[in-house]
């Protein structure tokens, strides 16, 4: 009687040691999964504000091809 007592309790023990474990294991990966997931959006935002940043400079900064369009074209304008 003794050791079936014994041995329930061992089982009962030990289903809810794994269980533990179990739901530990499955906690601690959904976690570093979000976390690596947040990682990554947090790059791919960096990098198109980047490219966001770079293009607003591009736009702000005069090129040769630039000035040279508005000096033909203003200089050969017909005079109204």
């Amino acid at each position: 009687m003794l050791n079936k007592m014994k041995a329930r309790f061992l089982i009962g023990f030990g289903g809810l040691a794994v269980t533990s474990f179990m739901v530990m294991m499955g906690y601690t990966i959904g976690s570093q999964s979000v976390t690596n997931h947040t990682q990554k959006q947090i790059q791919s935002e960096a990098q198109k504000l980047l490219t966001k940043e770079k293009e607003k400079e591009k736009a702000s900064v005069l090129s040769d091809e630039l000035v040279k369009e508005f000096l033909t074209q203003y200089y050969t304008r017909r005079g109204s």
